[in-house]
């Protein structure tokens, strides 16, 4: 039984929060097993299916956060915010703090933290569009994302408007904002991209 299966009898907690957080679990586990499985063939190209399993992973921690501070809001979940930084400034190059189990000769350095902020407005870029793509007009689009994250819509406006630019972001980053737009059910995907962007806040 996957667990957004479980009976109402079988839920404790926030109905909301444990229903988000059982659905990402089941996501992340058919992405993960998905991306094992394609691992297992060293010709395979699973660039795009790591990248899905990281997002998914990470939506899971994000997931359990929420839940968490919905069940009792004076547990500190500064450590489970702590490790969603972390991932993702690893996964754009930086060096971990805390979680790094290499080797002390692994080599120093990483991306510079505009990789990092272009990233975490790529999200928001996508979340702008799906919403777009899903009738509303593009100010009051705008005007939603600017809500449900405290960015400004003319600070949205103008990083959907760089984004468009030749000019703009790395290409990496501008297909991710595209794959993001995409991906999946979209008013869930339009829920991710807040969650993770929200438990991140870099602009």
């Amino acid at each position: 039984m996957t667990s957004s299966k479980l009976e109402p009898s079988e839920m404790h907690g926030p109905p909301k929060e444990l229903f988000e957080l059982a659905l990402a679990l089941d996501e992340a586990d058919l992405s993960i097993e998905k991306c094992l499985s394609i691992m297992q063939n060293p010709k395979a190209d699973s660039a795009k299916e790591q990248q899905d399993a990281f997002l998914k992973i990470f939506e899971v921690i994000a997931s359990a956060r929420n839940f968490l501070c919905a069940a009792n809001e004076n547990l500190n979940t500064r450590p489970l915010s702590r490790l969603l930084r972390e991932w993702f400034e690893a996964s754009h190059g930086a060096k971990p703090k805390f979680t790094n189990i290499k080797s002390k000769k692994a080599k120093k350095g990483g991306r510079p933290i505009l990789v990092e902020m272009n990233h975490a407005r790529a999200l928001l870029v996508a979340a702008v569009k799906i919403k777009i793509n899903q009738g509303l007009k593009v100010g009051a689009a705008e005007k939603l994302v600017s809500t449900d994250t405290g960015i400004k819509p003319s600070t949205l406006r103008a990083w959907r408007s760089d984004f468009g630019r030749k000019d703009g972001p790395p290409k990496d980053i501008t297909e991710l904002a595209n794959r993001l737009e995409k991906y999946g059910n979209p008013t869930q995907q339009y829920e991710n991209l807040i969650n993770q962007f929200n438990a991140n806040k870099i602009v």
